[in-house]
């Protein structure tokens, strides 16, 4: 517990000085007293924050159960109860929890709230402050509070896996936990509504419509081809291209999920001709399926483990297969499927559009050099939106941040587009 100055000590304690400066010079009674009582004040308000360090406040958190699962892009909401806390007057919690409400009756508060996750993982404990005010806001004494969570977040690259799985015919279809049954099943039916509110959706893509005025973003979302203008045929060849390079939780699940959602899209449109270029190897395959693309970078995501597979609780989405077995089942999909090249200099040119999932802040210099050998090919860049928001150290964010704002800058002078992919939103 620690006695700090209120927003009332100030205004008192200055006031108090100019009193007594006015009384040396006036000698007047009724300055002099006007003195004592704010002298009186201020006496009295830290007597009474000492009183109130007897007393605890008790904190309560309602409606988040332990053990609860939550996918890293739902809010769940919570009440946090305060009781037996006199003279309430604010209250800081941890970074993720958003406070919308408060509610003060005598000495009990009332406060509703929703969490924000930044990234998935265990979220154990929420800590804070509870700050309660003396008379006029004098002091106030700070009581620090640590209260039990012990729930799990998920990443959304579990959807998109699961998604995939069940278009590949691998995922569980029988007895599921209560969590795939209400997020997984009734949730991914749900994918094609969420709106991330940056892009105008126009209409479904029809023959005749040109392939610049695809909107990627609510593409990749809605798994179908969104068209904002007229034009020709999507229809065509692909050139995806793949960087798997990312740091941080929240970074690697958004280019893990931007990876699967472009090609379960390839998938749902039916795009029989793909070129697919990685740009950790070099190595560009050409895949006459979408069906053996998804299968094998659904295989990639998993193998390179950009998000920890154990994080994601999947052995409960593939029962009764192993992991093992399930990563050799994938390997079948795109036997068969032609490797071009091992050093990545024979970029088809016959590609209707070219798809660049990146990190783009990673070694700018190559990206911009491969950039540049796509852009002729209606070239398209996705990247994670705000990588900064990993790091803690303000320092690293920002030089992340800059990294960020620059490369884009330079991709967008080559005219090419960069869209910053948000993930799920509920």
């Amino acid at each position: 517990m620690k006695i700090k100055i209120g927003k009332g000590f100030f205004p008192i304690f200055f006031s108090s000085l100019s009193l007594f400066s006015l009384y040396l010079v006036s000698r007047s009674i009724v300055i002099l007293s006007v003195f004592l009582i704010f002298c009186f004040l201020l006496v009295a308000s830290l007597f009474q924050a000492f009183l109130l360090r007897r007393e605890k406040c008790e904190v309560n958190i309602k409606d988040v159960k332990a053990g609860e699962k939550f996918l890293v892009y739902e809010t769940p909401k919570i009440n946090i109860k305060i009781d037996k806390c006199k003279n309430f007057k604010e209250a800081i919690f941890s970074s993720f929890v958003k406070v919308e409400e408060i509610k003060k009756a005598r000495d009990k508060v009332s406060i509703s709230a929703k969490l924000l996750f930044n990234s998935s993982g265990e979220y154990d404990i929420i800590s804070g402050n509870i700050f309660q005010s003396s008379i006029f806001d004098v002091f106030r004494l700070e009581k620090s509070f640590e209260r039990e969570l012990a729930i799990k977040v998920l990443p959304q690259t579990l959807v998109w896996i699961v998604r995939g799985l069940r278009l590949l015919g691998l995922a569980s279809s029988g007895k599921t936990s209560y969590f795939e049954v209400t997020y997984l099943r009734e949730g991914i039916a749900l994918i094609p509504n969420v709106r991330s509110g940056e892009y105008i959706r126009n209409r479904f893509f029809e023959p005749g419509d040109v392939p610049k005025r695809i909107d990627w973003k609510s593409s990749m979302k809605n798994l179908r081809l969104i068209i904002r203008e007229y034009g020709e045929n999507p229809h065509g060849s692909v050139m995806l291209l793949v960087d798997y390079t990312c740091a941080g939780l929240r970074n690697c699940d958004l280019l893990a999920s931007s990876i699967l959602s472009i090609s379960q899209l390839i998938y749902e449109e039916g795009i029989n001709d793909i070129q697919l270029y990685e740009n950790d190897s070099s190595k560009v395959m050409r895949f006459d399926s979408p069906l053996k693309l998804l299968g094998y970078l659904t295989g990639k995501i998993l193998e390179k483990k950009i998000v920890p597979v154990e994080d994601m609780k999947l052995h409960e989405y593939v029962y009764p297969l192993t992991l093992q077995e399930l990563y050799e089942i994938l390997s079948r999909f795109y036997k068969g499927s032609l490797l071009i090249d091992e050093k990545g200099e024979k970029l088809s040119s016959s590609s209707d559009t070219a798809i660049f999932v990146s990190n783009i802040f990673h070694d700018p210099s190559r990206i911009l050099d491969l950039i540049s050998r796509i852009k002729r090919y209606n070239a398209v860049v996705i990247t994670p939106d705000s990588p900064w928001k990993d790091e803690v150290d303000i320092e690293d964010a920002y030089r992340i941040f800059t990294s960020y704002s620059l490369a884009k800058k330079k991709i967008e002078k080559l005219g090419v587009k960069v869209i910053s992919w948000k993930g799920l939103e509920k």
